[in-house]
Parts: structure tokens; sequence; C-alpha cells
């Protein structure tokens, strides 16, 4: 999404042709090498291409540690990529007294500091800057202020951890390159994640030094995944593809796009069987002439809600919602100050009862770039509650975007760059031992069949609880067989409607033990 720059053919020439000398790890450069290097290095780093850049430069402080200007430009890119921001500090004291350094060296050692979460440093350098400046932000980043509030938040934060557990799900998933959106289904047995690994379908580096971006699946077998790969040629292309959403029963995957016919809009892929199926795009109260970045679906399919930079919104992205009616679709609706910051906001995601929402946002009391935050629907009031932080280490200085729920709670999905992960950001896996704060649910899968065998399909299963009311309602969005829902324990009404079969209504007792049912339908009569 970050793809502004696109084919910049003069740079695409004089990218990543790396001398010999280079990719030799224990090779210092010689004198005629390093001015090779450098006039490459200063031409990417001004370009943006600080993927490429920093490798140049951390050949250039091997060659030369005490430059001032090498070690400054070095951390600035370390700050700038997906790299180990904590990295930058070391380079950016010795950098002090580069030229380039001069007006904006409080700047960077801010940011650097909040990458170690040095917070009072941060504020300290931060406030420097923020003096020289006349509160002036730096180019493209928010005002020195707000990140001194982000700091003063982080702080905060960080004196009450949230009890998690990170795994990394390895190989399978990962690689040096970057991973990052990822979505998992109900069951917690399929994962579709966006990646900008080599061999993706565009097959070349960008002006940026990375590679198109690429949509990849896996599916659980036993107990570890299978290798991820590509969701095939009806989606992905040479361009920018990145999942931004997945319906919770795996079937429907919402795609962003950035290529020469679609730039920041929308489009639903459809899973057939084992085989992903070509996208239509989400309708024009979705799709406009602005950039509309992510999408999350109601399990009972009236409720989306999407992310876009419209103007009419509270500043920046904000999430909106839009309501099927009728088969009909209403007009975008704002949701409102409570949910949207006068930053940016995205990123939704929504649990199975619909009760939960999860999302990102750059504002409220952020830490740093986009943390998550989730709210609770009260049916009462029908509005959303003030948005919580998930806190730190969930959330860190660094961009923090998606977030993925199995129906049960019980496991989520994030990507970033931590120590452990295998190069670049990672997706991995979190376990809330905070059960208070992050509540589990018992997962119903079920599948129908046919008295007969004759082929059935399921439109809509719902649960009731003991006065009749609706506690929770599936509609797939394809044609299946199966359906997901998560509740508390208790005794439900399960109805089910389809096609080909007869309206099916039993009892059902849930227990704290995941349930499968298997249901045999009564074929319709003919």
């Amino acid at each position: 999404m970050r793809k502004h720059y696109r084919l910049f053919l003069w740079l695409g020439c004089l990218l990543p042709v790396l001398t010999s000398a280079q990719k030799a790890k224990n090779h210092v450069l010689t004198a005629d090498e390093a001015k090779v290097v450098k006039k490459d290095a200063s031409v990417l780093f001004v370009a943006g291409n600080f993927d490429s850049a920093l490798k140049s430069y951390k050949e250039l402080v091997k060659s030369d540690p005490g430059n001032a200007d090498y070690q400054y430009k070095l951390g600035v890119c370390y700050l700038l990529t997906n790299q180990d921001k904590a990295e930058a500090l070391e380079h950016l004291e010795k950098g002090k007294a580069a030229k380039d350094a001069k007006k904006e060296i409080d700047f960077w050692m801010g940011i650097a500091y909040m990458h170690q979460l040095r917070w009072d440093d941060a504020i300290a350098s931060l406030s420097t800057f923020k003096t020289a400046n006349n509160n002036k932000p730096l180019r493209d980043f928010v005002s020195p202020e707000r990140l001194i509030q982000m700091c003063q938040n982080g702080k905060e934060l960080c004196a009450h951890p949230v009890a998690v557990t990170f795994t990394n799900p390895g190989k399978a998933i990962n690689t040096i390159y970057d991973e990052y959106n990822p979505f998992i289904s109900a069951n917690g047995k399929q994962l579709v994640f966006t990646s900008r690994r080599k061999g993706n379908i565009g097959g070349f580096i960008e002006d940026l030094g990375i590679y198109p971006s690429d949509i990849y699946w896996s599916t659980w077998k036993d107990t570890a995944w299978l290798k991820a790969k590509g969701i095939g040629g009806l989606v992905n292309t040479d361009w920018d593809e990145e999942a931004v959403g997945m319906t919770q029963d795996g079937n429907q995957l919402y795609v962003y796009f950035d290529n020469a016919e679609i730039f920041g809009d929308l489009g639903a892929a459809p899973l057939k069987g084992k085989a992903w199926q070509r996208y239509n795009l989400l309708p024009p109260q979705v799709n406009s002439k602005q950039e509309e970045s992510a999408a999350a679906l109601s399990a009972d399919g009236n409720l989306l809600i999407f992310s876009s930079d419209r103007k009419e919104g509270q500043g920046g992205r904000d999430l909106w919602m839009i309501r099927r009616e009728k088969g009909e679709w209403s007009e975008a609706i704002n949701l409102g100050a409570t949910i949207n910051s006068k930053f940016d906001d995205d990123a939704p995601f929504l649990t199975l009862d619909g009760q939960t929402l999860y999302f990102a946002s750059k504002g409220h009391n952020s830490m740093g770039g986009y943390d998550l935050f989730r709210s609770s629907f009260d049916a009462k009031t029908g509005t959303w509650s003030a948005p919580l932080n998930l806190g730190y280490p969930v959330n860190t200085p660094d961009d923090n975007r998606f977030i993925s729920f199995t129906a049960d709670g019980k496991s989520a999905y994030v990507s970033c760059s931590r120590k452990g992960g295998l190069g670049d950001r990672d997706i991995w896996q979190l376990t809330f031992d905070d059960k208070a704060s992050f509540p589990v649910r018992t997962l119903i899968s079920g599948n129908i069949t046919s008295s007969t065998g004759a082929k059935v399909e399921l439109t809509k299963a719902v649960l009731e609880d003991a006065n009749g009311q609706p506690v929770q309602e599936y509609k797939p969005q394809v044609a299946t067989t199966h359906f997901y829902l998560a509740v508390d324990p208790g005794t439900y009404k399960l109805r089910l409607e389809g096609y080909n079969f007869e309206n099916h209504a039993e009892d059902v007792q849930v227990t704290d033990a995941p349930l499968e049912l298997n249901i045999t339908v009564k074929a319709a009569a003919k």
C-alpha cells in the first residue's frame, strides 16, 4: 500500500547491482569500491529505497566506521525499514556530527529511543526538536507534540504489560522477506497472509527494493502448518495484491489492489473447493475515488465495516460501515468519533458474534504508529464502546496493524518484527494468558448431509437461547455445507436453513470443549 513511487525506471537501472566485494561477508571495501557504493547508497537513500540503502550503508560503515555521515544514514535506514529498529540508536549516536544530521538528529534520536522503550529519553529529544522547529512535523511524520504524547502512552502501557505468548509458525509460513496481514479461519486451520518474498508472480525487485506483494495460504495438518503457497493467478498478478480481510469460515477473502487498472480498491475473492476464484470488486458504496484499505464482514453477512480515507471522515483513514437489508447495501455510514480519531483508523476485524471490533489506529492512546484496539458493541444503545488499547507487547512503537482471532478467542495472529523471527516482519501466533481481558468461547463446527445423499447447501445457521431469541447467526457467502458458531457454554436451539433440505432444528448442549456436529438433514420433498 506504499506504492506511490511506482516505476521509477531510472532508479531501477541503478538499483541493486551489488559488487562482488559487497557480496563477500568479510570483505572490507577498497577506496575505489567505496566511492561506487557511496554514490549508489546516496541515490537509494534520497529516493526512499531504505531497504537497499541500508545494505549499502552497512558495507560503508564496515569500511569506514568513523564516518559520521555513514553512521547517521545507517541509523535512519534502520528506523525506516522493517529491520530491528533498536539497532538504530548506536549508529545515530556515532553520526551526530554528520552535516545532514544537524537539523534532524534530535528527531531521529527520539524515534530510536522509542524503539528501545527509553521513554523519558525519547521525550527529551523530541521536546528539543519540537522547540527548535515550533512543533512543525518532519516531512510526513506527525507533529513532535503528538509523538511526545505517544511516548507518554507507551510509558503507561509498558508499566502494565499484557500476559501474552508469541509463537513463530516457522519456515512453512515465514521467510527472510516480509510477511504480513495474517487472517486465520474460525477453526484455526486455514491461514492467509501477504508476502513480498522471492518467487512472487511479479518476480522482480521494484523501485523500493522489494518484491511485489502476493497473497499466500496454508492449512494445518495434524500438528503443523503445510508449506504456504500462492493463492493463484486469478488473484495474484505481477503487481501488488494484499490480503486485507477474510470471512471467518475462510471462504471469502478481501483483497487490496494496486496495479495499472485498480489502485486503492477492494475486491472479494471466493474459495471454491481448494481453489481461489477471480475476485469481484466491492460495491460503489465501498469503493470510491479515494483509497479503501481493508474490510470485515459480519458472520450473518449483513454488516460490512471497511476503512477509507474519503474526505467526509473524522480525519485520515476512518472506519465506515454499510448494512444489507433485503439484499441491498445501504450508503456508507461513518462509525463516528468514538471509534475514529483525527489520525488514521484502519484494519477492522469482527468476532464471529459481531459484538467485538478489533482495529488499528494511530490515534487514541497509541504508543507509536498503528496500535491495535478493541471495542464492544452495546445492542441496547446501538453504540460502540470507547476503544481499549490491547497493550504492550502486543503493541509496540512500530506499526501494529492487523490482528485476526480464531472463533474461540484462544489464538490470534499478527505480523511484526521481533527477536526470534526469520527476517523482516514475520507472522506470529499470540496466546493470551489473561482470560478475563481476552475471554474464550466454545467453537461449534458443523456439517450437514442429506438423508438421501442428495446435494444440499446451507444458507443460514442460527443459535437461539431458552427464550427463543437469536444469539448468533451465520450466513455463508459461498456454497457450503459447513457452519461455524462460537458461544458461551449453555443449552441452545440450533436452526438450519438451506437448499434441497427441509428446515432443521435441534437442541444443542455446549460445554467448554469444542463441539463438532455432523447433522443429517431431511431431504426436501419433491
